[in-house]
C-alpha cells in the first residue's frame, strides 16, 4: 500500500537517494522528489498518494528526471522500462540473448483486431538477435477472408 512504501523509502536513505526522493512525509502520504531538466536546471515537487493504494516509486528519466509515483495498475498499463543506470554505455541498445538484463517484447494489432488474440508465445529456442520471436494466434470471423476492412 501507499503508508507500506513510503515506510519502506523511508528506512532506506540510499534507496531514496537513487528514487531522487528528498524527504518522505509520512503522516501527510507524501514525499519531495529531487528533479531536473534538460538544461540542468533542478527543482523539488511534492507528490501525494491515495491512502491505501498501491503504488510504485520509481525515477522518472527523459528531458526531467525525478522522483515519481504511480499507482501499481497505471504504471503497469502506462510505463517504460529502460536499462537500469549501473548498465555500460555498450549495452544499452542490445543485451545478450543468452544472459539479457531484461527484455519487452511485443506484437502490436489494431485495435478492432485485438479481441481476436488467442493466444500469445515466446519462442525462447530461436536465436538469431537480442529478441525472441514473438507468436500469436488470432481467430478471426469468416467474413473477414472475403474482403472486410477492419
Amino acid at each position: 500500500t501507499s503508508e507500506e512504501v513510503l515506510a519502506h523509502v523511508k528506512e532506506h536513505p540510499e534507496l531514496m537517494q537513487e528514487l531522487k526522493i528528498l524527504s518522505v512525509d509520512t503522516e501527510g502520504l507524501g514525499f519531495v522528489a529531487d528533479g531536473s531538466d534538460g538544461d540542468g536546471n533542478r527543482f523539488e515537487k511534492h507528490l501525494r498518494l491515495t491512502p491505501g493504494e498501491q503504488y510504485v516509486l520509481y525515477q522518472k528519466m527523459g528531458w526531467v528526471t525525478m522522483g515519481c509515483a504511480k499507482p501499481l495498475d497505471q504504471f503497469i498499463r502506462d510505463a517504460e522500462l529502460h536499462m537500469p543506470p549501473t548498465a555500460k554505455a555498450s549495452s544499452v541498445f542490445t543485451a545478450p540473448v543468452d544472459k539479457p538484463l531484461f527484455r519487452l517484447d511485443y506484437c502490436f494489432v489494431a485495435a478492432a483486431l485485438g479481441a481476436h488474440v488467442q493466444a500469445a508465445q515466446v519462442q525462447h529456442n530461436i536465436r538469431h538477435s537480442d529478441h525472441f520471436p514473438v507468436l500469436f494466434d488470432m481467430q478471426l470471423p469468416s467474413e473477414l477472408g472475403k474482403g472486410s476492412r477492419l
